[in-house]
């Protein structure tokens, strides 16, 4: 079965153990802003069963920033969202990694209730990982040596970042 994966920040998914003043099983106010909806719909991604896709769903991702730095994700099995009634939607992405653009997917039609079921599969389901910022700026150096990005059409904090690496001379044979 496919995943699912959402952008987050970690720091805003830690429970009880980092801050005791959080009850025990409760979500904390903070996690809900890596939910933050437009038109009652939120970006994910679909990750194959064996994350074949991983590297470049976190690649594609980091074309669409200012900066490089660490990409915080929470990956969870698809079907849960049938469990919670949420619709999946294909959308194709919109990232200058145009090979994964076809694994973006769309949650439509959400309501409050829906999103808070969402955030409590985040909480109880997900496994939540990071990809340090010397990782992702190594994915888009990679992507971008391969040809599979185009360092024209990054944005100039992405670019300059990948142009310190010391790129091979891109005209050449």
């Amino acid at each position: 079965m496919p995943l699912l994966l959402r952008f987050i920040r970690k720091s805003r998914w830690y429970g009880h153990e980092v801050h005791p003043w959080l009850p025990a099983g409760s979500l904390q106010a903070d996690a809900l802003l890596d939910l933050k909806t437009t038109a009652n719909g939120l970006s994910m991604w679909q990750i194959k069963d064996d994350k074949s896709n991983l590297k470049q769903v976190i690649t594609a991702h980091a074309t669409t920033r200012d900066h490089v730095s660490n990409s915080d994700y929470a990956i969870f099995d698809q079907q849960l969202m049938s469990e919670i009634d949420v619709k999946i939607k294909y959308t194709m992405g919109n990232t200058s990694y145009e090979n994964a653009n076809p694994w973006h997917r769309d949650l439509p039609e959400l309501s409050a209730e829906k999103l808070m079921g969402l955030a409590r599969v985040i909480m109880e389901s997900a496994d939540k990982q990071r990809f340090s910022e010397k990782r992702v700026l190594g994915l888009l150096k990679e992507a971008v040596v391969s040809g599979d990005i185009d360092l024209t059409k990054l944005k100039d904090g992405v670019k300059t970042r990948i142009s310190g690496l010391g790129l091979p001379d891109m005209a050449s044979p």
